[in-house]
């Protein structure tokens, strides 16, 4: 459910329908917000491009005749964009910065690579939950197949690009490009743990970094391991050791090698019944996202804290946790103590720097990114120390009235020409 806060803009204020219905998608209550119908918009920026391509059809031959703006813009699935909604609001010291794109729920072109609407978090649900990093992003190409077809149709290329991407190849398993393409629908994870307690030495002695522990799982790849996994294992230089176990493919280190890795036991596990590919820094690490009955990032509290307020549920995600912040300025500070912020170049830009370090370790919270997709539109979130409000356009009026007065004092007090 991505409904928020009713507008309250005073009974006074009509808004158009598609407006009305995306100001409940964001923060309308907060400290910003923008509205923006643009379905008309696009109608006219397609009229314009396909004058100034017509232009450029006189001036250049090779632009195919049959090429046309509206069909790239259909294509890609930008036509469908109708209206859009953007606002900040200040929240315990973080700000949430939402926008939603409305489409009316379609899902061609680029709008299809975003996945399924109302998906689930993953990450969330196998990353531990002391975890400081979390990525997860969704990726769904299948489509792209039709977008290319039709792209190379458009341009005038559509015999060659059949020829190429309909053809057999023996590095792909006897697929063709095409159908690898309508097989990415992959969903790619990754969790990062570390822990500031124990540390270690980092090169030429220029401080110390925090232990940190890896875990990782790619959704939908596990089909391809057939075709890329023994290279795949080959390059890494590793005599790793194999097992499997009711479909279930696992590599580990080589006992005589675990001594030479610092403690770490890196190990991959191909699930091909669940379409899993798993890589973790350490068998332990593996083993306590596998074990369903261990608290995962879902159920922290730090998580939580970070998350409130923002989706439930997300196609993809990037979770920063306050732990990590605070790393940054042990660092910072760090390096100014031993001489290596003493740099001339550097003294210049040290009061931003230092502002910005402050700035983003004030919150109490972590920073966290969502994107997500409902059956209406593109819905995405960014709780951050700093606010998104567009203040480009907001000050535009400023930076006109000034390139103006500048033009007129120009004018009347001319330059010297100094020899």
């Amino acid at each position: 459910m991505l409904a928020m806060a009713p507008l309250q803009l005073g009974a006074q204020i009509q808004l158009e329908p598609s407006l009305a219905k995306i100001s409940q998608k964001v923060d309308a209550d907060g400290d910003f917000l923008q509205l923006n119908k643009f379905d008309g918009d696009i109608a006219t920026l397609i009229e314009y491009g396909e004058l100034a391509l017509d232009i450029a059809k006189i001036e250049v031959s090779e632009i195919p005749a049959n090429l046309q703006v509206a069909k790239i813009f259909k294509v890609l699935g930008l036509d469908a964009m109708k209206a859009s909604a953007l606002s900040s609001k200040k929240v315990d010291g973080s700000w949430n910065n939402k926008s939603y794109l409305y489409t009316g729920g379609s899902d061609k072109g680029i709008l299809s690579m975003y996945g399924e609407t109302d998906a689930a978090y993953v990450v969330t649900n196998f990353a531990p939950e002391t975890t400081d990093i979390a990525v997860q992003l969704r990726m769904d190409l299948r489509q792209a197949t039709q977008i290319i077809t039709e792209i190379a149709a458009a341009v005038g290329q559509n015999e060659m690009m059949e020829k190429e991407m309909t053809k057999k190849q023996d590095e792909l398993g006897g697929m063709t490009p095409f159908d690898l393409i309508s097989k990415l629908d992959l969903c790619i994870n990754v969790a990062i743990d570390m822990d500031r307690a124990k540390r270690m030495p980092l090169p030429d002695e220029v401080g110390t970094a925090p232990t940190t522990e890896l875990v990782a799982r790619i959704d939908g790849a596990a089909w391809a391991w057939d075709l890329f996994g023994d290279k795949l294992i080959m390059g890494t230089g590793i005599p790793w050791t194999k097992t499997e176990d009711a479909g279930v493919i696992t590599y580990t280190l080589p006992a005589e090698m675990r001594d030479s890795f610092q403690g770490y036991t890196p190990t991959i596990r191909i699930d091909k019944a669940k379409n899993f590919i798993w890589m973790a820094s350490k068998e332990s690490v593996l083993a306590t996202a596998l074990n369903a009955s261990s608290k995962k990032l879902k159920d922290g509290v730090d998580f939580k804290a970070t998350m409130a307020s923002l989706p439930s549920n997300g196609n993809s995600l990037l979770y920063i946790s306050k732990d990590v912040l605070n790393e940054l300025v042990f660092q910072y500070d760090e390096a100014g103590k031993k001489g290596l912020l003493d740099d001339k170049d550097f003294k210049m830009v040290k009061p931003l720097m230092d502002k910005l370090i402050t700035d983003l370790t004030t919150p109490k919270s972590g920073i966290a990114a969502v994107l997500a997709k409902d059956n209406e539109g593109i819905f995405s979130a960014l709780r951050a120390p700093f606010p998104v409000k567009n203040y480009l356009n907001q000050l535009s009026p400023l930076f006109s009235q000034a390139a103006m007065f500048g033009a007129m004092n120009r004018r009347v007090m001319p330059i010297p020409n100094i020899q």
